[in-house]
């Protein structure tokens, strides 16, 4: 035998391809936002609608608790290079589909989280704009923006205690309480 037959490096190839496969789909499968926010938060609320503070009311995409206090996310799915800054007033989207353009999200992110820290003054409040996908910012991110990625290493948890819950929940409720539900 001067070599494996060819049956067998075909075999060995194939092999090669379904472990490949299997830890692109797997590490895919990790790194979904409903997958992220029960890894780094207590309690996570989805579209959720709080009083603004000015007799209106404002939507939260996303709200969790964490071991760090509170964190409000706006979810963007775009995919491609993304050209945005924070004093520009539109960002834009290029991908293998097509150009769109859409609001700078960083006005809202910020009413949103003052919606939040307005009702629970004594927890810390941050806010981000979420990429789910595959986003790139070929001219610089702007501020607050995260990848799904980016979330789980900031927020991993530390030890899950129940004191650190319970310097939260209280406020957590009051959130509850005081907002509801988005219609959908």
């Amino acid at each position: 035998m001067d070599g494996l037959p060819y049956y067998t490096l075909a075999g060995l190839l194939a092999i090669g391809i379904l472990i490949i496969v299997f830890f692109v789909r797997r590490r895919r499968q990790v790194l979904t936002l409903s997958r992220v926010a029960r890894h780094i938060s207590f309690e996570w609320m989805q579209d959720f609608v709080l009083p603004d503070g000015f007799d209106g009311e404002i939507q939260v995409d996303h709200l969790l608790l964490t071991s760090k206090g509170l964190v409000v996310l706006d979810v963007k799915e775009a995919e491609g290079n993304i050209f945005g800054g924070n004093r520009m007033e539109e960002w834009t989207v290029i991908s293998s589909t097509g150009r769109y353009t859409f609001r700078n999200p960083q006005a809202l992110i910020f009413d949103k989280v003052s919606a939040v820290r307005r009702l629970v003054p004594d927890v810390p409040v941050k806010g981000y704009i979420l990429f789910t996908k595959q986003a790139h910012f070929e001219k610089g991110r702007p501020d607050d923006v995260l990848t799904l990625h980016e979330l789980d290493e900031m927020y991993a948890p530390v030890a899950r205690s129940d004191q650190m819950l319970d310097a939260f929940r209280s406020h957590w409720e009051k959130l509850i309480e005081v907002g509801h539900p988005a219609a959908r």
